[in-house]
């Protein structure tokens, strides 16, 4: 992702001190086709989302969790309640105590040890995303929560008929 120079090259340096540096890759933003491409390819997706107002107070739905879940990859991220409502912790993925650099790299080895159980949870979290969290799906949820907001209808768009408003 997008990181400050201090910031970039703080991580490097504590890559290069805990003789990391050659096993991970620290990339730009990318489009979001190469993105899916870099989430089939890793072993595990690391999601450490803090515990701040925008992920505890104000709400938000974070769609690196769906996209890590819908890759099929195992996911590690923070044990917060935005993502307790989108991944069930050791069954769709492994949930960690928010800021603790020792929790995610519990859980890493924990899954490096048992690749059946990533395996497991990454075809969970998939199924999970494919029968709850299509976008056909929340494109209807939120058309029919605006029309019981405004008190509307829908217009049927699946119609043959022409619009009347046309021509």
């Amino acid at each position: 992702g997008d990181a400050r120079p201090r910031q970039l090259r703080e991580i490097q340096r504590r890559c290069r001190a805990l003789r990391l540096a050659e096993f991970i890759d620290i990339l730009p933003p990318v489009p979001q086709q190469q993105l899916a491409q870099l989430h089939h390819r890793a072993d595990v997706i690391l999601a450490p989302l803090k515990a701040n107002d925008r992920n505890v107070v104000q709400g938000c739905c974070p769609l690196k969790i769906l996209e890590a879940m819908a890759s099929g990859t195992p996911l590690i991220a923070s044990d917060l309640p935005v993502v307790r409502a989108l991944a069930r912790g050791g069954i769709e993925a492994t949930l960690v105590r928010p800021g603790s650099a020792k929790a995610i790299k519990d859980a890493v080895l924990r899954l490096r040890d048992d690749p059946h159980q990533g395996r497991q949870m990454s075809a969970a979290a998939r199924r999970r995303i494919l029968q709850q969290f299509r976008w056909a799906d929340s494109q209807r949820r939120l058309v029919r929560a605006y029309e019981e907001v405004l008190g509307m209808t829908s217009l049927n768009t699946s119609s043959s008929q022409p619009d009347s408003r046309s021509g």
